[in-house]
């Protein structure tokens, strides 16, 4: 984290001021739904509201990536494959996160049979 924090500080390497717009619409609020069933309010959803539509959107991925850390977390497996198919359709899916979310479904499609077997 140290090496992030010191790397965004580096001249020239500063957030932009202004988040550019997404080049989908509507990107945000399925993904936004999903983990607003969370009850609790996270840290993160103050600034995320001050937020216009269009840099909402902007940042569906990372909401996206969010969504899938905490299904997985929850071992939540039939709910990650919808959330993956989610992500497929909104254009979210092509990121490292998404492929490794699969592979893990992959493996515990695999492992199931053994790991039933042996109980």
């Amino acid at each position: 984290m140290g090496f992030l924090c010191a790397a965004a500080l580096h001249r020239g390497m500063a957030p932009p001021v202004r988040i550019p717009p997404a080049q989908r619409r509507g990107t945000h609020a399925p993904i936004l739904r999903l983990l607003d069933a969370d009850p609790r309010r996270r840290h993160w959803r103050n600034e995320f509201d001050r937020l216009a539509v269009p840099e909402r959107d902007a940042i569906a991925g990372l909401l996206f990536a969010m969504a899938l850390r905490r299904k997985v977390a929850e071992r939540n497996f039939s709910g990650l494959s919808e959330l993956l198919e989610m992500g497929h359709q909104l254009g979210l899916a092509n990121s490292p996160i998404a492929s490794q979310a699969a592979e893990l479904l992959e493996r515990v499609t695999e492992a199931a049979p053994t790991l039933l077997a042996s109980r």
